[in-house]
């Protein structure tokens, strides 16, 4: 089913930063796809949108699974027939006791689902993406960087803060390699927020 409308997609949407950018975008007649590994709240959140008459759509999508991103993009492909704007929101930052981990007490299996998640989940959305959106020479991709990729944080364990700084350098490669195509990247970095979850 191609569409005119944009159609937007949204990862860790379902709550926090993610869910309140899903609002927005779905406040602008935007067709926003909502995937997050929470099923329930991801389900649950979309329902309500809908209920208040907005064209969202939930999707359970695990972005540290490469076959699950490139099942999801070719469900974008095959339903909506375009892809104009994609937001890289999911990201975790492990925590013991409400504390990061120090660096010695890090074990490999975490830094590097951190590090799936965080920085290669994003890389496997953009390059899944790309060739939706240059299909139309128009695209807008936004990743979800952090102070904690910019600046020391005393919050943030060491591989959170190395997964957003490398979403940085990343975004600066889409942009230098993609403009010509139509299609801006850009980060966005905040600090904590306050959030129910």
């Amino acid at each position: 089913m191609a569409t005119d409308k944009k159609v937007a997609v949204v990862t860790g949407a379902a709550q926090g930063i993610g869910l309140y950018i899903t609002e927005k975008l779905a406040d602008d007649e935007t067709i926003v796809i909502m995937t997050d590994v929470l099923q329930k709240k991801v389900e649950e959140e979309s329902k309500l949108l809908r209920g208040k008459g907005k064209s969202v759509v939930d999707y359970v999508l695990d972005v540290g699974v490469e076959e699950e991103i490139e099942n999801f993009f070719d469900y974008v492909r095959n339903e909506y027939g375009r892809l104009d704007i994609l937001v890289n929101n999911a990201g975790i930052s492990p925590k013991y006791n409400g504390q990061k981990r120090m660096i010695v007490d890090t074990t490999l299996e975490e830094w590097n689902r951190v590090l799936n998640v965080n920085i290669t989940g994003s890389f496997l959305c953009v390059r899944e993406a790309l060739s939706l959106m240059m299909l139309n020479n128009w695209g807008r991709i936004v990743n979800m960087s952090s102070q904690a990729g910019r600046t020391l944080s005393r919050v943030a364990g060491a591989h959170y803060s190395t997964s957003k700084s490398a979403l940085i350098g990343f975004n600066r490669s889409i942009a230098s390699e993609y403009g010509e195509y139509g299609i801006t990247a850009n980060c966005i970095a905040p600090g904590r927020i306050i959030s129910p979850w």
